[in-house]
């Protein structure tokens, strides 16, 4: 099926009363779908087209019906979540550095305003800070393994999907040549 612009939907009748809003389109526009746009169940498939044999896709249960439905690569789905993925750590980091930032800057003023007995709850205050910094770059690290790891699987299957790709073009080659042999023998 046809990439049909930014958005990665199928209108399933030209005579469609439907309409899609934006929230709609940008809650299916990236990552790994759970609901169509018409609010059906997003299903893994398989392409059995001439063009695409064997490549995975998402698609809605509902696709039959009259209405805009989600269709969409399963390699563009990675893609987004590792996009989606990136743009999570690159938030979270921000955090921490602001974090960071914003504990060493205030500390001394405060040292210096408190009194004896007020040191101790921002002692406390602190160290849960720092916890909290420790915490996020713990999930920074995990989200960059995550990525590694989905980079390996992709680089992998891309790697299959090539071998069979190649292979079954060798093997419409030997039946073509032994289709012809036996033609004309």
């Amino acid at each position: 099926f046809p990439e049909m612009g930014p958005h990665s939907w199928v209108a399933t009748s030209s005579s469609s009363s439907y309409s899609l809003d934006e929230n709609t389109i940008r809650d299916g526009e990236y990552g790994m779908p759970s609901h169509c746009y018409c609010g059906g169940r997003v299903i893994r498939e398989t392409s059995r087209t001439e063009q695409d044999p064997g490549k995975i896709y998402f698609s809605c249960e509902f696709r039959a019906k009259p209405g805009y439905h989600i269709r969409k690569w399963w390699d563009r789905v990675i893609e987004e979540e590792l996009e989606i993925l990136h743009s999570e750590i690159k938030r979270v980091s921000g955090e921490v550095e602001s974090l960071q930032t914003h504990h060493r800057a205030g500390m001394e003023e405060l040292i210096s305003e408190l009194k004896d007995g007020e040191l101790t709850f921002i002692i406390m205050d602190m160290r849960i800070a720092e916890k909290r910094i420790a915490d996020l770059k713990e999930e920074h690290e995990q989200s960059k393994a995550e990525i590694t790891r989905l980079e390996l699987v992709i680089g992998d299957f891309n790697k299959k999907y090539k071998a069979v790709e190649s292979t079954f073009a060798i093997a419409a080659l030997f039946l073509l040549l032994a289709w012809f042999l036996v033609w004309f023998k």
